[in-house]
């Protein structure tokens, strides 16, 4: 996940001001001082039941490292979003950065290289719905370091993926870290 990783690493040589008061200060519902991961794996019966969804597990991890407040004064941290999909061996992720929404329980979060922005809606029981308006970019490292092609991997929300229910999680995709994990 050589590309994720340079990625990530241009997103925190920009030029913006650290958060000063707090450096770990609430970000919309999230605490931003410890980490946490939201994720989900899909079963044969619920994929069978969505032919069009090749999403079989989905993460969205954080580890505290730096927030960053951008141009219009908003406070960002970044994020890792990734993925299996049926028929797709490796894992597959991108990383990027989240911000408060309009609502208290709402994330707006933005994926690098134009991989698109979902949303992240705090539900009443505590899961987060993560909603896919139109796609997101996800990257297949195996694939480009192999020269094949295809490395980015389209996830669109017309084939039955246009909302993600995560819960609270440990290890599997969560434990996906930018740079080969």
């Amino acid at each position: 996940m050589y590309r994720i990783a340079a990625a990530t690493l241009a997103l925190l040589a920009l030029p913006v001001a650290h958060a000063a008061e707090n450096p770990f200060p609430k970000v919309g519902f999230a605490e931003t001082a410890k980490p946490f991961c939201l994720a989900r794996t899909y079963d044969a019966a619920h994929l069978k039941a969505h032919p069009k969804q090749k999403v079989s597990a989905i993460a969205l991890a954080y580890e505290p490292t730096e927030l960053i407040v951008d141009s219009d004064g908003r406070n960002r941290f970044g994020y890792i979003l990734s993925a299996t999909l049926t028929g797709l061996r490796p894992v597959i992720a991108n990383s990027g950065t989240c911000h408060a929404g309009k609502a208290a329980d709402e994330l707006i979060c933005e994926l690098e290289g134009d991989g698109g922005v979902v949303t992240l809606t705090k539900q009443a029981d505590g899961k987060v719905l993560l909603s896919n308006a139109d796609y997101f970019t996800l990257i297949n490292d195996e694939a480009a370091m192999a020269g094949k092609g295809e490395e980015y991997v389209h996830i669109e929300s017309k084939d039955d993926q246009a909302a993600f229910l995560l819960e609270t999680s440990k290890g599997g995709l969560c434990d996906t870290s930018l740079g080969g994990g």
